[in-house]
Parts: C-alpha cells; sequence; structure tokens
C-alpha cells in the first residue's frame, strides 16, 4: 500500500506523521541577535556590584559586637524588650508599622511557646 499523506488515510505511520512538505525557515532579514549580546542586557556583576547592593548587605548583616546575643536567654529578653518599645511607639506615634512590628514579634514569642509546650510533651512520651 502506497504512503498517502491525507489525514484520512488509514496507512500512516511515523513517516507520515513526521513528514513535513517544505522546510520552514525563519523570514529573510531576520536576525537573531545571541542574549549576550543583547542592547540593554544587565549582567549579574553590574546588579550585584552596584551601590544599593552593598548598603542592603550592610544593613542585612548582623553586627554581633555583643556575644551574648548568642545565648537564647538574653535575645529572648531583647526580642521581648523591643516589642515592649515597639508597643509605646506605635501609641506614642499612632504608628501602623510599629504596631505590626510589635504584633509579629508577639506571635513569635507566642509560637517559641507553643513550641516549647509541644517539645516538653513529646518529651514525656
Amino acid at each position: 500500500m502506497p504512503i498517502t499523506h491525507s489525514p484520512f488515510a488509514g496507512g500512516i505511520g511515523i513517516e507520515g506523521i513526521s513528514w513535513q512538505p517544505r522546510e520552514t525557515g525563519l523570514p529573510g532579514g531576520t536576525q537573531i541577535v545571541p542574549s549576550g549580546d543583547m542592547p540593554g542586557h544587565i549582567t549579574l556583576e553590574a546588579l550585584y556590584g552596584s551601590p544599593m547592593e552593598e548598603k542592603l548587605q550592610a544593613f542585612l548583616k548582623p553586627d554581633l559586637n555583643t556575644r551574648e546575643l548568642l545565648f537564647p536567654g538574653y535575645f529572648n529578653a531583647r526580642l521581648n524588650n523591643a516589642r515592649k518599645k515597639l508597643r509605646a511607639a506605635a501609641r506614642k506615634n499612632n504608628s501602623p508599622a510599629c504596631a505590626k512590628a510589635a504584633d509579629l514579634l508577639e506571635e513569635d514569642a507566642q509560637l517559641k511557646e507553643l513550641l516549647s509546650m509541644y517539645r516538653g510533651l513529646l518529651q514525656k512520651g
């Protein structure tokens, strides 16, 4: 049986599915520029080497001049003190940002307490 390229032919196999009547290509005059040569392309070095990135890294980098912050009790006491100060600043300045930060610290303290309770229950067995 001869191979026909009709969509209704019963004997179509792999040859019929992969057969293309003509080659398709890009239209004439079209040029594709490699991504590295693209105009306006931002390199990672330029992005991460910016002064803004250095300022953000300096701001986010923890400054551990006081080694006591590594002790859990001292750290939690400082967090509790920060929460109280944020709550007072929120009341004094009517600041929703300070209130939200205080709420987050309070929620964190509650989650730590809940974790401690679960840990105690698991240890009891």
